[in-house]
């Protein structure tokens, strides 16, 4: 086998070059006959199995089975690992004489001699069978030794393949069911590693392993700040959010800086970056939940940069720098539709709650009006409390729980001296549910000394079962509004990272 073709081969599977591979591949490959050996013949199906190797990269780096029906990219890298398997063990069996002790191979494979092992691993095919792979600590042949590690250390990084498949696959059935818990996809990203972590050595494979190190390291961590940021945990999100950037980073870096010796020199950093369609997708990811963490957050991340010699305007010029930047769309909306209020509200009922989102004390448990904080609200007038609008809001909130279709008027819905009817339902599209409700209260008109009509129009969104989109306007707005109800499920849908998990199934013709 030609060592330093094969090293190109590999170079350009860590760099992510796919493009030329195939090409490349097929010129060294040679006709076999039946005077070909089995070194000819394992050559040739080695190079097979690299072409289909380079492919199903694409197709991963690219999410471009995400957007395939019936994709079964999954199936193919199952393929490409058991030929492999088969390789090695025609290499191992030709080698059996001159001392090599390599085995691997199907159901009841055994090794050449009965030399001892120095390491063993197991490999599982997606059909579920478990197949021994072992090697020779004093195997007499350097080269032999080189290929064989090469292949069957190849093989534990196309098992973690599978594995990842499935969970972008998990990721991406999230967005329309609600069984699917990302708190499981993120512990099963804790075991992946365990797969590969020590046992990926071979210096052809140490690119590779560390662009799946940062993709699931940066994985993981984002989708532990995604359910941090729904429980409201500051300190733990901020932190992890850090540490996603910083690898975010290090990551193009290395990978604009790795191909120096490999032919892919003379592409441009940014044509081999395109290929990396997983590293501009947690990127965007990363946005989405930085954007978050500065909404839920906002009361704590502006008093923290008060006290550290800014002001409001000081943190408004950084926090308009997100993408997106929610509280700016937020404030455009309610100034463009004359809206009297927005505001985020969290469920605390009867759980431990900190405004700031740590405490280094146990607080008490919320009730009352404290058990339904406001994470964010518009607009921010000091002479107008936005509390006087949580006794409805709670109201529609308790009411609609009980009651998903129909919101009820709530039992005391204006101040004294009012009355209310209400006319109140729920619609769901999209996956997202928006309450409406339409108050009507008798308030003195103080110029004319007469009783007039007063309308407040709310519509409320679920995020999640804890976290709400509150939307009230001093005048009857229709319950089926477009701008509204557009503005409110965009909103809703970002906040959830519906638009960001959609990106993965997304066609482009770039792909």
């Amino acid at each position: 086998m030609n060592k330093e073709f094969v090293s190109t081969v590999y170079n350009y599977l860590g760099n992510l070059n796919f493009g030329l591979l195939p090409k490349l591949i097929k010129s060294k490959q040679t006709p076999t006959n039946n005077n070909s050996t089995a070194t000819d013949i394992s050559w040739n199906k080695f190079l097979q199995s690299l072409i289909a190797l380079s492919n199903a990269e694409q197709a991963y780096y690219k999410f471009t089975y995400l957007s395939t029906k019936n994709s079964n990219l999954q199936d193919i890298y199952g393929v490409i690992l058991n030929d492999l398997r088969i390789i090695s063990n025609i290499n191992s069996k030709f080698n059996s004489n001159q001392g090599t002790a390599v085995a691997a191979g199907g159901k009841g494979a055994t090794a050449g001699t009965s030399t001892p092992t120095k390491d063993k691993m197991t490999i599982t095919s997606p059909t579920g069978n478990s197949t021994p792979l072992s090697m020779s600590s004093d195997d007499q042949n350097p080269e032999h030794s080189f290929f064989v590690a090469l292949i069957l250390q190849t093989c534990i990084i196309l098992q973690v393949r599978i594995d990842m498949i499935g969970v972008y696959s998990a990721i991406l059935s999230s967005i329309n069911n609600s069984d699917v818990s990302l708190e499981n996809i993120g512990n099963s990203l804790e075991l992946i590693p365990v797969i590969y972590k020590d046992k990926i050595t071979h210096p052809l494979l140490l690119q590779i392993k560390s662009n799946t190190n940062y993709e699931i390291s940066i994985l993981r961590n984002l989708l532990r700040v995604q359910i941090l940021l729904s429980k409201h945990i500051f300190k733990d999100c901020i932190l992890l959010l850090f540490q996603s950037k910083i690898e975010l980073d290090s990551w193009r870096e290395m990978d604009q800086g790795g191909s120096s010796g490999s032919r892919s020199n003379s592409s441009s950093n940014d044509n081999r970056w395109a290929s990396n369609h997983i590293h501009q997708w947690l990127f965007l990811f990363y946005n989405s939940l930085l954007s978050k963490s500065t909404l839920f957050f906002h009361f704590p991340l502006k008093n923290v940069e008060e006290e550290i010699g800014g002001n409001g305007q000081s943190f408004r010029e950084i926090s308009q720098k997100n993408s997106p930047d929610y509280i700016s769309i937020i404030e455009n909306f309610c100034v463009k539709t004359n809206a009297l209020f927005f505001g985020v509200i969290r469920d605390c009922q009867e759980t431990v709650y900190s405004s700031i989102g740590y405490s280094f004390i146990d607080n008490q448990v919320q009730t009352g009006l404290k058990a339904f904080p406001l994470l964010f609200y518009y607009p921010m007038d000091p002479k107008q409390s936005p509390m006087q609008h949580m006794p409805n809001i709670i109201g529609l909130i308790l009411e609609n729980r009980k009651s998903p279709t129909v919101i009820t008027t709530p039992s005391n819905s204006g101040s004294g001296g009012s009355s209310s009817n209400s006319n109140a339902s729920s619609t769901n599209a999209n996956v997202t549910d928006i309450y409406y409700y339409l108050d009507t209260r008798k308030v003195r008109d103080p110029q004319r000394s007469t009783f007039v009509d007063e309308y407040l129009s709310y519509f409320i969104s679920k995020v999640d079962p804890h976290l709400f989109l509150c939307l009230i306007f001093k005048e009857v707005r229709k319950q089926k509004d477009q701008s509204i109800n557009d503005f409110l499920k965009l909103l809703t849908n970002s906040l959830k990272n519906i638009d960001i998990f959609s990106i993965l199934s997304q066609k482009d013709q770039n792909k």
